[in-house]
């Protein structure tokens, strides 16, 4: 859920990603944390009527191997509950580090100027660093090069500028000075706005189907956008009130409104 918040920027999302890498690798070499998962999801079971155990038993019964390679069953191998789905729940973690820590070598590489530019405590600025941070940008928005150095160069000798704690707070102090520091201005509007999840929009399309129903399907494109608009920014439109706006309709000489 923290990756979906709207606010998140692209550092704090690989560091968050780093932590819940480093949870995972915690949990892989525990077997005590591995066991606690289990029981969770085994009473998360029983409280929706399952019982793990008798599942388990119905589809893991001992299988004695034939007497022609062993005629002493009491040699037979059994794996129980929790052996087995610690072998399961290793193979998921596996993978899972293996994504995560790929995708983020990824993510890394791309977004290194950000980081080591932008990130406080502000550094000197590296001519190189600055080079590649630039052409981050698209060439409708490109940036000039020795600008954008002497900005941060100077924006890092600032007594205030050295306080800074968060990505946050450098970006406020920067969007209350913009018209001293335009270009990094456009480098902090870069690293909040570069989307960290698509969660959001994948709801967008998910309120698509709701809102243009069958009974629907002869709106326009503009009557749409605004109902969709309205549909997924609820929490916006929950605060308004609706009682005000009926009285300022109702006060007003043409009622008459014009239908999308």
């Amino acid at each position: 859920m923290h990756l979906q918040k709207e606010d998140l920027n692209s550092l704090d999302a690989l560091r968050l990603i780093e932590s819940t890498v480093k949870n995972l690798k915690e949990i892989r070499a525990d077997e005590k944390a591995m066991d606690d998962e289990i029981k969770g999801a085994t009473n998360y079971a029983s409280q929706l009527g399952v019982n793990a155990f008798l599942e388990f038993e119905a589809r893991h019964r001992i299988r004695l191997r034939h007497r022609k390679i062993d005629e002493h069953p009491e040699t037979t191998a059994k794996i129980g509950f929790y052996q087995y789905y610690r072998k399961e729940m290793g193979l998921v973690l596996d993978c899972l580090i293996f994504e995560y820590e790929e995708n983020l070598k990824l993510c890394l590489e791309k977004i290194k100027p950000l980081a080591e530019t932008l990130q406080p405590p502000l550094k000197e600025p590296n001519a190189n660093i600055v080079k590649q941070l630039c052409s981050l940008f698209p060439p409708i928005e490109s940036i000039d090069n020795d600008i954008l150095f002497a900005e941060l160069d100077v924006l890092r000798s600032m007594d205030e500028a050295q306080a800074l704690a968060s990505v946050q707070e450098a970006q406020r102090f920067v969007h209350e000075n913009k018209n001293l520091f335009p270009t990094v201005s456009k480098c902090y509007r870069l690293l909040s706005t570069a989307p960290v999840s698509v969660a959001k929009d994948e709801r967008v399309f998910s309120k698509l189907k709701i809102v243009k129903s069958y009974v629907r399907s002869a709106m326009n494109d503009e009557r749409l956008n605004d109902l969709i608009l309205l549909a997924t920014e609820k929490d916006l439109t929950d605060g308004i009130n609706l009682d005000s706006i009926v009285q300022k309709w109702s006060k007003a000489k043409l009622r008459r409104l014009r239908i999308k």
